[in-house]
């Protein structure tokens, strides 16, 4: 990523109004954001969905459908228990 596309995302990321934890409890369907990282791409092929945000402030960060396609009555689920270490299995890291 070059260093005005980097600057122009956090200044972009920065200028976002903070919202109160309430307002984002459930699932919401992530978006990958290319950046140059050996990892682009990779939850995405891995089908990630994106977070759930529980009433309790805890955070499932990585989701992930068991087949692509399914629609979201079959809800999004953690692999493994370990995401990250899967997702360091399919990348360049």
């Amino acid at each position: 990523m070059t260093v005005d596309l980097q600057k122009a995302r956090q200044k972009w990321f920065q200028a976002l109004k903070p919202l109160r934890a309430e307002k984002i409890v459930g699932l919401r369907r992530g978006v990958g954001i290319p950046s140059d990282h050996p990892l682009d791409g990779v939850l995405e092929n891995l089908h990630w969905f994106g977070k759930r945000f529980h009433a309790d402030l805890r955070a499932d960060a990585f989701l992930f459908l068991w087949r692509p396609g399914r629609d979201q009555s079959g809800l999004p689920s953690n692999r493994d228990g370990d995401p990250l270490r899967v997702v360091r299995a399919h990348g360049n890291c």
